[in-house]
């Protein structure tokens, strides 16, 4: 039974995991969104009658969604997936499934035409480009003598070698 070892799996994963850990899951052999949480940051909305769900780590994240996007829902559409659940979305069918981490999940359906994964080796690493935009959002007045500041060191800012992997600059006391 698929869904048995399905959840299983799932409820073995965490139970190896330490610490606070969320996951989605496409399933390239099943027609499933899987969601689970063991510390309840996972919040999602369903309305599944429109075709619509939608999930996020945080509340606000949906509530500014909702705002912005002007989707009739009421702010309790906004659901917390409790610690130690999951969430299971057959994308076919549309049906849903709260279940508990490592319990059997029913609406998983197998997708005869599953894809297959191929991984890429990448020959040619991307090296990665930082650009500052912080002075291009009109969300504040920025005082007219730091942006004269900052145009005055832009091009020493810029030739600053940095941590490649804390993003300090290398003159950064330690």
């Amino acid at each position: 039974m698929p869904g048995k070892e399905f959840g299983e799996t799932i409820g073995t994963l965490f139970s190896e995991i330490s610490g606070m850990t969320n996951f989605a899951l496409l399933s390239v052999s099943y027609d499933n969104l899987i969601l689970a949480t063991n510390n309840g940051s996972l919040y999602y909305i369903n309305d599944l009658e429109n075709g619509l769900f939608i999930f996020a780590s945080e509340r606000h994240i949906l509530e500014e969604l909702q705002k912005k996007n002007k989707l009739h829902l009421s702010m309790h559409s906004i659901i917390q997936l409790n610690p130690g659940c999951l969430v299971s979305v057959n994308l076919k069918s549309l049906s849903f499934q709260l279940a508990k981490i490592g319990d059997i999940l029913i609406n998983l359906e197998l997708n005869p035409d599953s894809a297959e994964i191929c991984l890429l080796k990448d020959t040619n690493p991307i090296k990665d480009i930082y650009i500052n935009t912080s002075l291009e959002h009109k969300l504040t007045d920025v005082n007219l003598r730091f942006i004269d500041e900052y145009e005055r060191r832009k091009d020493g800012i810029y030739k600053l070698r940095r941590c490649t992997k804390c993003l300090l600059p290398e003159t950064f006391p330690l």
